[in-house]
Parts: structure tokens; C-alpha cells; sequence
């Protein structure tokens, strides 16, 4: 009768065993162990990495099945790890689980609200995410100089002065929309802005009745030189792209070293 409850165990089919007995796995080297979620379930079972019974198992379990909790953990672990691997928003990838989740109706009943989910997805996103520099001076990782479809994102990285360093985030697309129009809408804002620099300046276009960022800078001071440096950079990139950059129309707020020079 042993051999026979072994043999079972040895092929793919415990794992559905395990599952419907609340069980959760967990990798250690090259054996995995399983643990009933109950904390007061003393079953466990060890098995090697694929998946084939080592030893454990042979008693029985102190609670019937619950395979909605087993259903609600695995489908908050798939959030979990789409919050790691992926920049898209916690709240989107929570709707898109929740359209093609497999659970059943009394488990999307009792899931949790996106509110409850976002803090811990948040807290393991963000230890991949290297800490915010204290000062200018840091060095940006490959993975931030480009866009999500693997493009140039990182447009100018320089530093005139000793401990004034200028930085300028626009991918080749956002140039583009930026160049072609006549309009732009120019602002800076200081609360958001890192350690190490005096703002963040952002350049807006219109493109269908849509505000759409083209530029982002991260900028050491308010000096006119600083904002001159801004533009002709500017201009002298839409040269080498064959095109001009000669806005008709500029919006900015009452900001002396902008206003000066434009």
C-alpha cells in the first residue's frame, strides 16, 4: 500500500492532490517542499525539482479542502510577479488577471480589492529598483537609458560646472512629436525633483487634442545658461535629423531664467 501511495506521489498527478489539500511549495537548492497552508496541518511532502516524491506525505490532513484560498494565492502570486518583471501599473495588471483568471466564482467573490493588493506589489517592485542617489552624481544603470522597446531614452547627460550635473530623458519618437510642432508648453516643478538637482523641467506638445510629454530634464539650477543649453541642444539634434526646432507658440509659467532664454 506504500509503494502504491509512493508511486502516485512520483507522478504529476499529486500535485493536484497537494493542491486541493491547501499546499504551498517552496524551492530550497534542488528539493522542493510542500506545506500544507494550515499552520496546524502537519503534512509536508519533499520532492526533487521535477517534481518526483523524495519522502513525506504519508499522513493525512487535519482540515478539508479549500481550493479557493489555494486559487486566490496563486492568482495574487501572478500579480506579484508581473509587478516585478513588468513597468506597467499595479492596477492594470490587476485588471488583466482578473480577466482571464481561472478561479472559480467564490474566489473572485473573496479576492482581494486592487487597494489591498497594490501596497505588497509596490513594496517588490521597488527592491529591484536600485535607491534614489543623494546626490547628482551616480551612475544610471543600461535598463534606464532606454525605452520598454529596448530604444534610446537617456538624450543628454552632461556637467559643466563642478557638482551641476544636466540631465535630458526624450526617446527619438517624443523628438519627433517635438519637432513638428508649432506649439509647446514648457514647465518645471521642484517638489517631485531628486536630491542633487533644483528641478525637473518637462517640454508638452498637443498631438490630438492630447498633452503629450516630449522631454524630460533634470536640472542642476534656474540659470538662463542652463535653459539656453537646453534648447540649443535642441535645435542642434533636429539639424542632424533634418528638420527644425522653431516653435511659434511657447507656454511657460513665470519663470525669469526660461523666459529669458527663449
Amino acid at each position: 500500500m506504500a509503494n502504491e501511495k509512493e508511486k502516485c506521489f512520483a507522478k504529476a498527478t499529486f500535485i493536484a492532490y497537494l493542491i486541493n489539500q491547501r499546499v504551498l511549495h517552496e524551492i530550497i537548492a534542488l528539493r522542493i517542499l510542500h506545506l500544507a497552508l494550515q499552520k496546524s496541518c502537519g503534512v509536508f511532502v519533499h520532492t526533487d525539482a521535477n517534481n518526483e516524491y523524495l519522502y513525506g506525505g504519508k499522513t493525512d490532513h487535519s482540515h478539508p479542502p479549500n481550493p479557493e484560498y489555494v486559487q486566490i494565492k496563486q492568482t495574487r502570486e501572478k500579480v506579484k510577479k508581473r509587478a516585478v518583471k513588468e513597468l506597467m501599473s499595479i492596477g492594470k495588471i490587476y485588471d488583466e488577471e482578473m480577466a482571464v483568471t481561472t478561479m472559480n466564482a467564490v474566489a473572485v467573490a473573496i479576492f482581494p480589492t486592487v487597494h489591498k493588493i497594490y501596497p505588497a506589489a509596490v513594496k517588490n517592485r521597488r527592491k529591484l529598483i536600485p535607491p534614489v542617489p543623494d546626490s547628482s552624481f551616480f551612475d544610471i544603470p543600461d535598463e534606464f537609458k532606454i525605452t520598454m522597446n529596448k530604444e534610446r531614452f537617456l538624450f543628454m547627460d552632461e556637467s559643466r560646472v563642478r557638482r551641476e550635473r544636466l540631465l535630458i530623458f526624450a526617446s527619438d519618437a517624443q523628438l519627433d512629436l517635438l519637432f513638428n510642432s508649432s506649439t509647446i508648453y514648457m514647465d518645471g516643478t521642484f517638489k517631485k525633483t531628486p536630491s542633487g538637482f533644483a528641478q525637473i523641467y518637462i517640454i508638452h506638445i498637443v498631438h490630438f487634442d492630447i498633452r503629450v510629454p516630449c522631454m524630460f530634464g533634470l536640472l542642476a539650477n534656474k540659470k538662463v545658461s542652463t535653459y539656453k543649453q537646453v534648447f540649443i541642444e535642441l535645435k542642434n539634434t533636429a539639424i542632424k535629423r533634418k528638420t527644425t526646432f522653431s516653435p511659434s507658440v511657447i507656454m511657460t509659467d513665470f519663470e525669469s531664467g526660461s523666459i529669458s532664454a527663449v
